[in-house]
């Protein structure tokens, strides 16, 4: 059990930037909601920074996984690994930055946003800077140094959160200057460099040098997870970008403003998961060759079920003062809140599920998920939407996500077995979903009736599994 216990000590520190980080970040949608009071005024933020993840995507091409993958072959170097990977991405998002620098006001009449040109200047500006910071913080993973990689992501976050709260209110407080979308993009641009200059100071060694061999493998193995990566922001996050073509002209802005606030309700679960999957895909490459590496991956799903059922049920159980994060004129949007919550469940599941494809080279089969999502999705959001509004988008993900995690549990058990405990697995989800739904839809978000299924849901775990969990905090 130490290993499983190493994974969650590494889960946490990664959390420090991840969890920790983003839940600072949350902290900004009050300042936003309730200082830009009309929802209308955000809908160019949830726009753009739902392109933003699709061009995160195709400028890391599947070169961050494959750095993983490469590094833990011994036939090749580990510093030329690093430099092919480094160098790949650096030359072709510098020819994306050059292009998008001096074509975004062409870029924004495009996409109907003439009007707030700097938006997609500091826009190219960020995705750019993010984009060269991928294989540096990969490095930081690989070497195991989380603590560092998670003071530099907070580091950022602080800079980006107290550069908001000066443009956004203390400033137009100050009557220096007016509150303005712009600066929420600017406060990122700056936040970005800080961490990107943070990371080139910490992490040295890289050189602008290319093995044209091992390059041509790495892009053959990145290939399909970037085919994968783009069906599934397809998944994440286009759901905004269709919903401003579906939705009438005269009122997209306003509901993409709700939609995306309140979408971000679902951020504690979400986090947990991206914090796990973070800790968990360079330690699920480590133990590969364990002659009992099954059987720790069946045993990480099980207690990553256990734990994100217990924060599905908390969260639902405090949903009726959670809400007032959200300024009154956002609020409209709620519904939205248990159903992406839910997603974001059998989203975990799914990334817990599909690590055959990545251990197996079969990272095809990972495309192929994806896409099957995305068609998913694409058919959920066009017929539900001009039928029943935004909320369509909402189911469209929960929809997606168990697909795909139904899918890849049948095609892993045929690729590469692993012995999962099915039947636990889905009776705490099961129990979960049930007691959240109870307390939110059908006792109004009463906070004593959550609070004791949360109470309920975590004596259940403790009662089934108190030897293994002991057992793990026992382990040195």
């Amino acid at each position: 059990m130490g290993i499983v216990k190493k994974l969650g000590s590494q889960t946490a520190y990664y959390g420090l930037s991840s969890v920790v980080g983003r839940l600072l970040n949350y902290l900004l949608v009050p300042l936003y909601t309730y200082v830009i009071v009309d929802p209308s005024q955000m809908g160019i933020v949830t726009y753009l920074y739902a392109l933003a993840a699709l061009f995160n995507v195709f400028l890391s091409y599947g070169m961050e996984t494959a750095f993983f993958r490469y590094s833990n072959d011994s036939d090749n170097g580990i510093e030329k690994v690093r430099n092919t990977a480094f160098t790949s991405i650096f030359m072709t998002t510098t020819m994306m930055a050059v292009i998008g620098l001096l074509l975004y006001k062409d870029i924004a009449a495009w996409i109907d946003y003439s009007h707030r040109s700097i938006c997609v200047l500091y826009f190219i500006i960020i995705i750019a800077a993010d984009a060269y910071a991928i294989i540096p913080f990969a490095r930081l993973r690989q070497e195991g140094k989380a603590k560092l990689y998670a003071v530099i992501r907070i580091a950022g976050i602080l800079v980006g959160i107290v550069l908001n709260v000066l443009f956004i209110y203390l400033l137009p407080k100050a009557g220096i200057i007016a509150v303005n979308v712009d600066n929420i993009f600017l406060s990122n641009v700056i936040s970005s460099l800080v961490v990107l200059l943070l990371l080139l100071w910490k992490v040295r060694g890289f050189r602008l040098q290319i093995d044209v061999k091992l390059w041509a493998k790495m892009l053959a193995y990145g290939l399909p997870i970037l085919i994968a990566g783009t069906a599934g922001i397809v998944n994440e996050t286009m759901d905004r970008v269709f919903l401003r073509e579906l939705l009438p002209v005269d009122s997209r802005e306003y509901y993409l403003g709700v939609y995306g606030n309140c979408f971000k309700m679902g951020i504690f679960i979400a986090l947990f998961t991206q914090a796990f999957r973070m800790a968990g895909e360079p330690f699920f490459f480590s133990r590969m060759r364990d002659d009992d590496a099954q059987k720790v991956y069946a045993r990480v799903t099980l207690y990553y079920t256990m734990v994100i059922g217990a924060m599905y049920v908390a969260v639902m159980g405090n949903l009726s003062w959670l809400q007032y994060f959200v300024g009154e004129e956002y609020r409209v949007g709620m519904d939205i809140v248990p159903i992406i919550l839910m997603a974001n469940v059998c989203l975990g599941l799914y990334y817990n599920l599909s690590m055959w494809y990545k251990l197996t080279d079969r990272t095809l089969w990972g495309a192929y998920l994806s896409i099957i999502g995305a068609v998913v999705t694409i058919i959920v959001i066009f017929y539900g939407v001009p039928r029943w509004g935004y909320i369509a988008a909402a189911w469209a993900h929960l929809s997606t996500y168990a697909t795909m995690m139904i899918l890849s549990y049948v095609l892993g058990q045929k690729f590469y077995p692993i012995p999962y405990n099915v039947g636990k697995v889905l009776l705490y989800v099961a129990v979960a979903g049930a007691m959240g739904y109870v307390s939110w839809n059908m006792m109004g978000g009463n906070i004593w009736v959550g609070n004791g299924f949360f109470v309920l849901y975590c004596m259940m775990v403790l009662g089934v599994e108190r030897k293994k969990i002991m057992s793990i905090l026992h382990k040195r």
